[in-house]
């Protein structure tokens, strides 16, 4: 995905970008740290007015052109950001269709807990209300604790049950 270089108070960290190119505004998605080197000032500390240095884009995993085929993504945690810009990028620019035709996009996203799976609402609101999007969240702990019916498996286990019989 794309990246951007963030400088903060004299510290530098990579970022990926969580927000589809189409928008005006950056998003990064951002894990806080306890003790880390700059996600703690960054959630506790910034404020409006503050000067946050950006430097690129870098970054070569894009999409591009058009295409026929369906897309599955796999992450885990906050690795979804250059996932979740592709995905808003794919809907809002009508990349989800070629020749009017839906193309199917498939997230399947791991963490331990539900609570720690970035962007869960707005996910589960794509499927929602696109039929041609896939969610599967996998907790791998939360049934421990919760109700949870969901997937517990690894992402890579788990893309296995949805696969073609053929595939």
């Amino acid at each position: 995905g794309q990246y951007l270089s963030v400088c903060y108070q004299d510290t530098t960290r990579v970022y990926s970008i969580a927000s589809s190119s189409a928008r005006d505004e950056i998003e990064f998605c951002i894990r806080r740290v306890p003790g880390g080197q700059m996600t703690a000032e960054l959630a506790v500390d910034l404020e409006r007015g503050n000067t946050v240095a950006l430097r690129g884009p870098y970054g070569d995993l894009l999409l591009e052109g058009l295409s026929t085929r369906d897309i599955v993504f796999l992450a885990t945690g906050t690795g979804v950001a250059p996932f979740k810009s592709m995905i808003d990028y794919l809907f809002e620019t009508g990349r989800d269709r070629y020749e009017g035709e839906p193309r199917d996009v498939w997230l399947i996203l791991g963490a331990a807990w539900r609570d720690t799976l970035p962007y869960y609402d707005e996910f589960r609101t794509y499927a929602d209300r696109r039929e041609n999007f896939h969610f599967v969240p996998t907790a791998s702990r939360e049934s421990y604790l919760t109700d949870w019916d969901g997937e517990t498996a690894y992402v890579q286990h788990t893309l296995t049950k949805y696969l073609d019989e053929d595939a």
